[in-house]
């Protein structure tokens, strides 16, 4: 889920994304489940499914991290308002408390 997007010093978009998985977290308090109604709409399978809020992955976009979803594009959709709140909250808690990780998904080249 995309939680934040910047210019980077080569004016490239950078884009940070909270991870999804299936399983379970190991901090409950660190994760937020995706309601049912919310993986259906977004035309997601029916197992659970949470976003992981101690860790982004940062990468350029578009770039070669990218993969279509079913049916064309990018994207599955926005997540629910409130829960957008909640999740950003949540990483810039996870942020201020050091257990925020941020992974590098796309080779830098110095241009």
């Amino acid at each position: 889920m995309i939680v934040h997007l910047r210019i980077n010093e080569y004016k490239e978009l950078e884009t940070f994304i909270c991870p999804v998985t299936h399983t379970p977290p190991e901090f409950p308090e660190k994760a937020m489940e995706i309601p049912h109604a919310t993986k259906k709409r977004l035309g997601l399978d029916d197992e659970r499914s949470w976003i992981i809020t101690t860790e982004v992955n940062r990468f350029i976009w578009p770039g070669p991290d990218l993969r279509p979803v079913p049916g064309g594009g990018f994207a599955y959709g926005p997540l629910p308002a409130a829960m957008t709140r909640v999740l950003i909250a949540q990483v810039k808690a996870n942020a201020q408390d050091r257990s925020l990780l941020v992974v590098g998904r796309t080779e830098y080249v110095a241009k």
